[in-house]
């Protein structure tokens, strides 16, 4: 199995915010796990995920009513979790 994670720039800066992406992210295919660092000033939306695509976690945050910008992708690797990284791909 091949997983990635894929890091945004968002404007998620509340834990109201975080409530309402969970609606969408937790219902999502191909989501392992997320989290939003809403401390931080760039409000990082990190997603590991299976099968799905760095377009579609775009568009489900879009479709959520947050602004959100592609900032990394890595490719991890392993037989049962996503916890190796094995290459990392800036964009």
């Amino acid at each position: 199995m091949t997983c990635k994670e894929i890091q945004f720039r968002t404007n998620v800066n509340c834990g109201g915010c975080v409530a309402s992406l969970r609606l969408h992210l937790d219902n999502a295919e191909g989501i392992r796990k997320w989290n939003v660092g809403t401390a931080n000033k760039g409000k990082v939306l990190s997603v590991e995920s299976e099968r799905i695509t760095e377009e579609q976690v775009l568009d489900i945050v879009k479709k959520a009513s947050f602004n959100v910008e592609l900032i990394i992708t890595s490719r991890l690797r392993t037989n049962t979790n996503c916890k190796i990284n094995i290459v990392r791909k800036h964009l």
